[in-house]
């Protein structure tokens, strides 16, 4: 198969997860997957890994409800502080005026979870108490790319957008993510390799800008240029990626004259 710039990048530069919050957090939490999540298992690369936490969350959060509305009867759980309290401190998102703390569930269900957990003591919704996989729903679906700028991830989101997708760096794996307005992965782009000596920088997030303009812009030229100019890469890594450019450029070329 033939490299591109970005293939090349994730293939020379991996960037870790062992002993990352992620990491650890999965490893934790990875039993609590059930029969309907289990298919966000994938752990394999930095992309799954934060899509399989981002379910864990929501099954950690079900879980601690679960077990303060055990505790509670249905008068005192209607009280409003102790409503509030029963979500303390639970990672969660906001989404158009709604809070979600169990992505895996659609709005009007965490709706319940959020602002009426006395209701998960009666029907309809108590059949949530026994069984975990009834009204599940695929997350990134349902709310998009909203999920990874909670605070069931670190990522950042950027203000560079072409509409279809946005882009989030990771500043603990070094790492930009192009994802889609339905939460898919478009691209992967780890910095910093190992070769550049000088890997934390002021006005980081100035300069991902100038970066993502490129990409957006689709000026692979002043991307390259702006990798090495911005201190993304080291010098033998852009001499390599410029190399690969232009062999794709002749390539591509070759197979156009006959």
């Amino acid at each position: 198969m033939r490299q591109t710039v970005f293939s090349y990048l994730r293939w020379i530069n991996p960037k870790p997860t062992a002993n990352s919050e992620e990491q650890m957090f999965f490893d934790s939490h990875a039993s609590l997957f059930t029969a309907k999540t289990a298919v966000y298992n994938d752990p394999g690369s930095l992309f799954g890994l934060i899509r399989a936490d981002i379910v864990l969350h929501g099954e950690s959060n079900r879980q601690a409800i679960h077990k303060f509305v055990s505790m509670m009867p249905g008068d005192v759980l209607a009280l409003d502080c102790v409503s509030k309290a029963c979500k303390d401190k639970l990672p969660y998102m906001d989404y158009h005026g709604h809070q979600i703390f169990i992505p895996q569930y659609p709005i009007g269900l965490n709706a319940i979870y959020a602002d009426h957990p006395e209701e998960l003591l009666k029907d309809p919704y108590k059949v949530c108490l026994r069984d975990a996989n009834r009204f599940v729903i695929n997350p990134f679906e349902t709310y998009g790319n909203h999920l990874y700028s909670s605070s069931f991830t670190r990522l950042a989101r950027l203000d560079v957008t072409d509409g279809d997708s946005d882009a989030f760096y990771h500043i603990g794996f070094q790492t930009l993510f192009i994802i889609d307005k339905k939460g898919s992965l478009i691209e992967e782009i780890p910095l910093f390799d190992e070769k550049d000596h000088y890997p934390y920088q002021d006005g980081l997030f100035e300069k991902l800008h100038l970066l993502l303009n490129d990409y957006y812009g689709n000026d692979r030229d002043g991307f390259l240029d702006h990798l090495l100019t911005l201190g993304f890469v080291s010098k033998p890594l852009h001499e390599r990626l410029v190399h690969i450019a232009k062999s794709n450029d002749d390539l591509r070329k070759k197979r156009l004259s006959k």
